[in-house]
């Protein structure tokens, strides 16, 4: 006896990856984030140093540092913000110069694909910062994922599901 599976055509992002990449791109856990430094190309400001800080966005979660006070181009942090992935796939960042009689000034922005933060373990990632298009600098980024254990059970009874399928198939 042959069973044939059909799948619905669908223009969904995960739905067109590989079987494993949908799986990682839909876990669910935890995201730990430690910036560490940025190296900035300039400094806006023309007297005083710079005093940046970042904003980190993932899905509605967003969480800022403490500015660097006279940073400048090579601000430091030593921060640790932890997030709960449920279907995020990127960690937006935005660098800001806080000014304290004036608005804040926007300084640069990047991203970070969730695909590069799912490995094991701690990892040092470079985040590229972009100003209309044009690299400003970087972020040197430590992070951390720890998917969530039922997700693991889960996606373990999915290709159990498959694996039986297809011996029925054969």
């Amino acid at each position: 006896m042959k069973v044939f599976i059909s799948e619905p055509h669908t223009n969904n992002k995960l739905a067109r990856k590989g079987p494993r990449e949908a799986s990682m791109l839909k876990t669910t856990g935890t995201l730990i984030i430690r910036p560490n430094v940025a190296e900035l190309k300039t400094d806006k400001n023309i007297v005083f140093k710079a005093d940046p800080y970042c904003v980190f966005t993932f899905g509605n979660q967003k969480k800022t540092t403490s500015p660097c006070k006279r940073g400048g181009k090579y601000p430091i942090w030593n921060e640790t913000f932890i997030f709960e992935r449920t279907e995020e796939d990127v960690l937006k960042v935005q660098l800001w110069d806080k000014e304290y009689l004036l608005s804040d000034d926007f300084l640069a922005e990047g991203e970070v694909s969730m695909v590069t933060m799912l490995k094991s373990g701690t990892q040092s990632i470079w985040v590229d910062l972009f100003r209309k298009g044009v690299l400003l600098g970087r972020l040197l980024l430590e992070t951390e994922y720890t998917a969530s254990m039922v997700d693991v059970a889960q996606s373990n009874g999915v290709a159990n599901a498959s694996s039986r399928l297809a011996q029925v198939a054969e």
